[in-house]
């Protein structure tokens, strides 16, 4: 190599040292205090000064193209919010505070974006975010019907909003690690909130078009997403319960959702929960160890609000009723197919799975206290569907389930209902294998004022009809050794010759029958009340059979559990 080529070569390499260094001095001394700058200025001047900005360290490198900013915060200015409330009380305003330790944006191709307007980066990894927010609105405006059902919120008018910028964005990859979040919204002066930690989120291979509104059936218009979250709690506006969730999983490539310990509890103690209640209204305690979701359809779930999924697996759940019957029933109570018509956005659940549950229903009547036992309940829900086209009478949902009443007793029940009928209407079968009758005093006892000595049921079919809310059908019963007491009403001791005859004449026919032939039939005739939930009339129409089976009517008086 010749000394001038030499000389050349010293000459370009220093000629790019400092031009290296220059760059590097004018990106740190000069580029990245503008950018900030500039970041923070234009976050206040597209607020109005709502919202301001303030970053600790920004870093740009115009050589791998990437960026790296620490310590952003993001607060809202709470005299101009407060102001807005009351200048605008029927809108919805959003307070925010965010903060997010670390912000990474790497191998951002800013060649291709001065070449095509085309935003291209391999990956943005977001550390620490913590977001809280409070939205608050005053007054509720009647809402006037939409012209379009599919009316895109935010999300989806993103292909709109970056089209002054760009003329798309891929993004490789984004990466939220332990995130935490808060929202309390404030409605009327009422408040909900929710809240929860410990949040991952990773979207894989982001594509968005810029004014591209047709569906890319693309949730968040990722290839994959997944999410986990940890202790998220809800508590809604007006609402006597609070929703927890131990720890939550969403994998949107196979459509699966899992939920670990999820409750349902009153947000006040029990006593304080009754002395609330003016009307009669059950109060629940609900536990699940497990839900699991199958093929949930998350673009039509984000970007549509609507619920379509294979299955839905709820295991070991423990289900806690207690009633208070001294209160008045509510005037009137809507049946299933009432609740499905009234429901406007699409859902759709093929099956819905219930393993190794535990019901305990406690109802409290005057001064006493009975209790009911539902244990090892396993049932399958078919067809749950607000759809026209899969929900029909020719096609209804179907309820199978079955468990030990009591401990002691086999119970299978049937239950078929149209979901989507002008008019109540359904078909259920039940099934109750050898019992000692004493344990079905818990039902009878007080409304009849007759207790049950002894006896068992080899079996109690019952079979029910139900059309335009008049239920019609049978309960055959097959008996052994039924002896019954007929009681005063006043103090409820027992009436000795009354109980002889009735004895007597349940004595007469008292005796095994044939499996098509049991010895006692008795006839179910109800119509529905206006008070009557589906699960009271289910038990309401049942029980005019059932005490055919047991005494005359002139003794049981024809009267119907409250």
């Amino acid at each position: 190599m010749s000394v001038t080529v030499r000389r050349v070569l010293i000459v370009l390499s220093i000629l790019l040292t400092l031009i290296v260094i220059t760059t590097i001095v004018f990106v740190r001394v000069y580029l990245d205090p503008l950018l900030k700058d500039q970041l923070e200025e234009k976050t206040a001047q597209s607020s109005q000064g709502m919202y301001a900005l303030q970053i600790d360290r920004l870093h740009v490198n115009l050589f791998t193209g990437s960026a790296e900013l620490d310590g952003i915060h993001l607060t809202t200015d709470s005299i101009r919010w407060d102001s807005m409330r009351h200048a605008k009380p029927d809108e919805a305003h959003l307070k925010i505070a965010l903060q997010i330790r670390r912000l990474r944006l790497k191998n951002i191709n800013l060649l291709k974006y001065w070449r095509t307007k085309e935003i291209v980066l391999d990956n943005i990894i977001v550390r620490d975010p913590q977001i809280n927010m409070s939205s608050a609105r005053d007054t509720v405006l009647e809402k006037s019907p939409k012209s379009d059902s599919l009316a895109k919120g935010m999300l989806d008018r993103l292909p709109l909003m970056i089209a002054p910028f760009a003329k798309s964005i891929h993004i490789g990859s984004v990466t939220v690690s332990n995130g935490k979040m808060s929202l309390r919204t404030l409605l009327l002066q009422k408040t909900s909130y929710q809240q929860a930690d410990s949040i991952g989120l990773a979207l894989r291979n982001i594509h968005i078009v810029a004014n591209d509104t047709s569906e890319t059936g693309r949730a968040l218009f990722a290839e994959n997403l997944s999410l986990n979250i940890r202790n998220y709690e809800l508590y809604p506006t007006g609402d006597l319960y609070g929703y927890r969730i131990n720890a939550a999983s969403l994998d949107g490539q196979k459509g699966l959702a899992k939920l670990e310990v999820v409750t349902i509890l009153p947000k006040t103690t029990d006593a304080e929960f009754m002395q609330r209640l003016k009307l009669r209204t059950p109060r629940l305690k609900i536990r699940m160890q497990e839900i699991l979701i199958n093929h949930l359809d998350l673009f039509r779930a984000i970007h549509q609000k609507e619920l379509n999924m294979e299955s839905v697996i709820v295991e070991s759940a423990r289900i806690d009723v207690y009633q208070n019957k001294n209160l008045p029933l509510s005037r009137f109570k809507r049946m299933p197919h009432e609740l499905f018509r009234s429901i406007k956005p699409h859902l759709n659940i093929d099956t819905i799975l219930l393993r190794n549950s535990i019901i305990l229903y406690t109802e409290f009547h005057g001064e006493q206290e009975g209790q009911i036992e539902f244990e090892n309940v396993n049932g399958v829900i078919l067809n749950i569907s607000n759809d026209t086209l899969k929900m029909s009478n020719a096609t209804p949902a179907r309820i199978d389930a079955r468990a030990e009443l009591m401990g002691v007793g086999l119970l299978d029940l049937s239950l078929q209902i149209p979901l989507l009928s002008p008019t109540f209407q359904c078909d259920y079968t039940a099934n109750l294998g050898k019992i000692d009758m004493t344990y079905l005093n818990r039902l009878v006892e007080d409304q009849n004022k007759f207790r049950i000595e002894s006896g068992n049921a080899e079996r109690i079919l019952l079979k029910v009809q139900v059309r335009n809310g008049l239920a019609q059908g049978t309960i055959e019963a097959t008996y052994d050794d039924m002896k019954i007491s007929v009681l005063r009403p006043k103090d409820g001791s027992k009436k000795k010759l009354v109980s002889v005859v009735a004895n007597i004449i349940l004595r007469g026919k008292n005796e095994r029958g044939s499996e098509n032939h049991p010895f006692k039939v008795g006839a179910v005739y109800y119509r529905r009340e206006p008070t009557d939930g589906i699960l009271r009339f289910i038990w309401r129409s049942a029980y005019t059979g059932l005490m055919e089976t047991l005494v005359p009517r002139n003794i049981s008086g024809g009267k119907l559990p409250d």
